[in-house]
């Protein structure tokens, strides 16, 4: 199948019984282009890439509500900004929902959509993707409505709807529609999120052969490798296939972030720090929070596994630094506040975490985040503390009582696997009686997971 080139104008959203209100082909066109790039992850060198893509969309047609829909939807799924950081953002919000009203022609599909972005800017995204799921009702094949709503799913930690939103809808796409491989590739990944590894190995596989360049179904093969402990097979495949998923940048770094996991599982440190060196350190910058979540992470997974990386985490924090207010994500949070403890800037710390506890206080504190940070945030941004403090009992004492709920933050099974690395390392290292029979039992537990697992035998060598 390849890439989608080919791009859909009125007459072909029209047919496809997804009409857009505009009479503009070429914002029809770029509204193509735009959707293409998002679930390919990539930036189309001939628009300039999707963020001056989604620019040319909005001068082709000002009032084209839909391009005001994806503009302000992404900029809000990318969990870097908000409506109460970001002036413009709120305004651009309040802007789209005005326009709308003035817009008596608009379809039904395309009110439920602002409705949704309205919803996600004011911190609901549990609303936003369940008017999502109705508009995937009555119009399966609408793309920008599954993605959105799949990935709200996965920033909401909701692994079986995540997976199920692809699963409702796949069998109502004709295989031969624009972008259908990318369906199998996102089903792919909820299936790995929620155990089915083989189903995921074969959906990923089954997009591949659809188009080589589907890095998110490239991924999904990887969080396969990750969570079967194959991390030989997983580096065979990322080296392999390099040429073709590097040119996504927009999952480049994260991939390169699973590359380097595998090296990890290994105990190839210095492979794993050559990666970190080479390419996910460089993208830290990007402005992506994905890119910051994988730098910061990898370098507190080699920190954790005893490889000095103190010398690197100064340009990691400095990313981090605007963001120790935003409380977009708990997840988020966890990870700035690893940047904080790499530099070893208490100051920092201790404002992250006032902050944090100031913003779960706050009477406008009544969206999803607010809730997470409630039920796990504060808790697991305490026990990061503590274990940097060498209070290693108290690290334990907090990790033990939230571990089974830390997929309330969000982010994916593999990506959390680190807290419980967390536990692990404080148990091993505490001094109670009690947490060594803890670390024990951790032990055991993760070796029936991963038992030829090079990492876990390491742990257990600690141990003893």
């Amino acid at each position: 199948m390849g890439m989608h080139t080919n791009w859909r104008d009125c007459a072909a959203w029209q047919k496809e019984k997804l009409p857009l209100s505009t009479t503009s082909n070429e914002a029809c066109k770029l509204y193509d282009a735009a959707l293409t790039q998002y679930v390919g992850w990539y930036d189309d060198a001939q628009f300039g890439g999707l963020e001056q893509t989604l620019d040319k969309l909005a001068k082709s047609d000002p009032s084209f509500i839909m391009g005001q829909v994806f503009s302000n939807g992404l900029t809000l799924i990318g969990t870097g900004d908000s409506i109460a950081l970001n002036a413009g953002l709120r305004g651009s919000i309040d802007q789209m929902v005005a326009s709308a009203a003035s817009q008596p022609n608009l379809t039904q599909r395309e009110r439920c959509h602002v409705n949704a972005v309205y919803e996600l800017a004011q911190g609901r995204m549990s609303k936003a993707a369940l008017i999502w799921e109705d508009v995937l009702l009555d119009h399966p094949t609408d793309l920008l409505a599954l993605k959105f709503a799949h990935d709200s799913y996965f920033y909401l930690g909701l692994q079986r709807q995540m997976r199920d939103s692809v699963a409702r809808v796949l069998p109502r796409w004709d295989p031969s529609a624009p972008l259908y491989g990318y369906l199998h590739g996102m089903l792919g990944f909820g299936y790995v999120e929620t155990n089915f590894h083989e189903l995921a190995r074969r959906s990923a596989e089954k997009a591949l052969s659809l188009n080589e360049r589907d890095a998110w179904a490239t991924h999904a093969l990887a969080h396969v490798f990750e969570m079967d402990c194959q991390p030989d097979q997983g580096i065979a495949m990322m080296s392999k296939t390099v040429q073709n998923w590097e040119t996504c940048g927009m999952l480049a770094c994260h991939n390169f972030w699973h590359w380097a996991l595998f090296h990890l599982e290994k105990g190839e440190n210095e492979a794993a720090v050559e990666i970190f060196d080479g390419q996910v350190g460089k993208r830290v910058s990007s402005g992506a929070m994905l890119d910051y979540v994988d730098a910061a992470s990898l370098l507190y997974r080699l920190k954790l596994d005893g490889t000095p990386v103190d010398d690197k985490w100064a340009k990691v924090y400095d990313v981090a630094k605007p963001h120790l207010h935003d409380h977009i994500l708990a997840f988020n949070d966890a990870h700035f506040l690893m940047a904080c403890l790499g530099v070893k800037n208490k100051s920092a710390v201790k404002e992250l975490l006032e902050s944090t506890t100031k913003f779960v206080e706050s009477a406008s504190a009544t969206g999803d985040t607010a809730k997470a940070i409630k039920a796990v945030g504060i808790v697991l941004l305490e026990a990061m503390v503590k274990h940097d403090e060498g209070d290693y009992d108290g690290a334990v004492d907090r990790l033990s009582r939230i571990r089974y709920d830390l997929v309330k933050i969000g982010g994916s099974n593999a990506q959390r696997d680190v807290f419980e690395l967390l536990l692990l390392d404080s148990a091993i290292r505490s001094g109670e009686e009690k947490h060594r029979r803890v670390a024990e039992a951790l032990l055991a537990e993760r070796g029936l997971l991963r038992p030829n697992s090079p990492m876990l035998k390491r742990f257990c060598a600690r141990f003893r």
